[in-house]
């Protein structure tokens, strides 16, 4: 199971809450189980792609049943303790499972592009499209380290949201590439196709205009 959260940043508040989150990702790591991955993540310097979203920065955290409880209650009040540096109501909490097409290993860089269903299919019905039809885009997609699609569990991303106090929880999915480098992915992905073939996809079946995407430094 992973739990990701997203932080929509206060204009003026970026240094203070990057500096807060990173002192709640090490606390984390003290306080959690032999096994559960805590990585922090930042908006990258004029990012290229998420110039419609305020998130600037993400906690993901993997970890195992066992330790599930014990971690999400270290992230209790979480948006609370953040104070005046964060909107905690645009903010993110996310639960779901990781669907691995190509290993990403230590890759520096995450694209991740937060996705929600169109008013045609079920969440369930999304899902089931987005693996067995969308994934072949990313598969073949040139560029990039590794490609995972995160499945969202709704209810539990519901509940999750409320214990740490941030407000949007009813995404769909992230799909995530894992990145060496913007340049070389952006030089490849000007040369082929996929990138139209992708979009022409997400048109009957993703609420594009209500998506977004943003790629981040990986801080482990």
């Amino acid at each position: 199971m992973r739990v990701v959260l997203h932080f929509c940043t206060r204009r003026g508040a970026a240094g203070p809450l990057g500096e807060m989150l990173r002192a709640e990702a090490q606390k984390l790591r003290r306080e959690t189980p032999v096994g559960t991955e805590i990585l922090f993540l930042s908006r990258i310097p004029d990012d290229p792609f998420g110039p419609v979203t305020r998130l600037q920065f993400t906690l993901d955290i993997r970890l195992s049943g066992e330790d599930a409880g014990l971690t999400l209650a270290g992230l209790d009040g979480l948006g609370e303790r953040l104070g005046n540096v964060v909107h905690a109501d645009l903010s993110t909490a996310l639960v779901g499972e990781d669907h691995v097409f190509l290993e990403p290993g230590d890759a520096p860089l995450r694209y991740q592009y937060l996705m929600r269903r169109n008013a045609e299919f079920s969440h369930d019905e999304y899902v089931d499209r987005y693996v067995k039809v969308h994934s072949q885009f990313g598969r073949k997609t040139p560029g990039i380290r590794g490609y995972v699609q995160f499945h969202v569990d709704p209810e539990r991303s519901r509940k999750a949201a409320a214990r740490v106090g941030v407000g949007i929880w009813a995404i769909d999915s992230i799909s995530e590439l894992h990145l060496d480098s913007v340049e070389e992915f952006l030089a490849a992905v000007s040369k082929s196709s996929v990138g139209r073939e992708a979009i022409a996809d997400e048109e009957t079946f993703v609420d594009r205009e209500n998506s977004f995407d943003f790629c981040s430094n990986v801080e482990r």
